[in-house]
């Protein structure tokens, strides 16, 4: 999956010079908890739902503790001016690498033309969620030791070979040192499949979990 595919677009964004308690209330009504900050058509800046708690008072005592004036700062004083932004035809996992390296929630999408979007960690989770819902494939765990070569591909022949189409491929590393790949396939002979994989090289289980 690439980010284009999976970003909210178009994408709402906040004026540098508008006063945070505004700013929080257009949040509370969107339902968001980040906007891109433009200046005449740039971006400049990002801000979030918590860079506008770090000032806004949250009780009756620290509102008369800091004064009403705090609800007027603009935005541009609250904002990061450091933005990490991403291209929309990279992969979701890149954005994924991103958000967890710098510690931010969401990043502009953009390219030569300006800001296209933005990609969140609710998009991210949104996607996944799309592909671990199954509704009614055949699924089928396969273990077997790191280090093998062509594994996911080999799989998808075996499909192919035995007339199932693939409709999710999951590959992950274990900590024991073990690869762990879900597929989920559509077809009439998957119990061929997992015997053509079982004649594999390495492959220590293929485990039929029924239908999703």
């Amino acid at each position: 999956m690439i980010v284009r595919h999976c970003m909210s677009s178009p994408v709402f964004t906040q004026s540098p010079e508008k006063p945070v308690d505004a700013a929080m209330r257009d949040f509370r009504t969107r339902r968001i908890r980040r906007a891109p900050v433009l200046e005449n058509g740039e971006m400049i800046g990002i801000v979030s739902q918590r860079d506008l708690l770090d000032v806004l008072p949250g009780t009756l005592p620290q509102l008369l503790a800091v004064g009403e004036a705090a609800l007027d700062t603009p935005v541009r004083d609250v904002m990061s001016s450091e933005v990490h932004t991403i291209r929309p035809e990279q992969p979701l996992e890149d954005a994924a690498q991103i958000m967890l390296e710098q510690r931010v929630g969401g990043l502009p999408v953009v390219d030569e033309s300006g800001l296209l979007g933005i990609i969140t960690e609710s998009d991210i989770f949104r996607a996944l969620w799309d592909v671990l819902t199954f509704d009614g494939g055949r699924r089928l765990m396969v273990r077997e030791r790191s280090g093998a070569e062509g594994a996911p591909h080999d799989y998808v022949v075996a499909a192919v070979n035995a007339g199932c189409s693939v409709r999710t491929l999951l590959h992950q590393h274990l900590a024991d040192g073990t690869v762990a790949t879900l597929l989920v396939l559509d077809g009439a002979d998957v119990d061929r499949v997992a015997d053509e994989i079982r004649g594999r090289a390495g492959v220590l289980a293929v485990d039929d979990l029924g239908i999703g």
